[in-house]
């Protein structure tokens, strides 16, 4: 037997914000923090609440999310340019900028926690950087607000940089790492 019940028609709502929503999880999330998470259930959580530079879509293809275009590669294969979108905002009203991409990847490089951390190892500098031998990160250069360059050491030459990364940004001296969202959702913080 099969029943069919009908509604009357109702005009389409406009969409209404605020409120929450409560998704089940295998397992307790152990972090929000994109640079340590782990399972793909926490990384389902963090692409809602945070934006990657480049965005992977299907068969391998890759878009500029917070990019203008893709990133340029020098002739000599050495340097990435990257171009950031005007007008992204946090979720706290603060612009994105290239500053925030250097705190990212300085967080990663540094990061002793995390499993991402070999990532930067093509990047000129980057292995001084973390072992403290260096004090600022030579193969990241801001060119200004929007514009930046990553060079990889010479001898990664043909090996591709990572470019899908998530923003995070510096808020207080006092507290040296607490992510500010830039994706669909917004989060709170406590």
């Amino acid at each position: 037997m099969l029943f069919i019940t009908a509604r009357p028609a109702r005009a389409v709502l406009p969409p209404r914000f605020g409120g929450s929503l409560t998704v089940r999880m295998e397992e307790k999330m152990k972090s929000l923090d994109p640079i340590l998470a782990t399972r793909p259930d926490e990384f389902n959580v963090i692409f809602c609440l945070y934006d990657p530079l480049v965005r992977a879509r299907a068969k391998n293809n890759l878009d500029a999310a917070l990019l203008e275009t893709m990133p340029e590669l020098s002739s000599d294969g050495l340097v990435y340019y990257f171009k950031l979108k005007k007008d992204v905002l946090f979720h706290d009203g603060t612009s994105l900028d290239s500053s925030d991409v250097l705190h990212t990847v300085q967080r990663l490089i540094k990061s002793r926690r995390s499993p991402y951390a070999w990532i930067f190892e093509t990047m000129a500098g980057a292995m001084d950087y973390r072992s403290g031998k260096a004090k600022s990160l030579s193969g990241f250069k801001i060119i200004d607000a929007q514009r930046f360059e990553i060079t990889l050491a010479p001898a990664n030459r043909h090996r591709s940089v990572p470019v899908y990364l998530h923003e995070t940004r510096r808020r207080h001296n006092s507290q040296l790492f607490r992510p500010v969202p830039s994706g669909q959702a917004l989060s709170r913080h406590g």
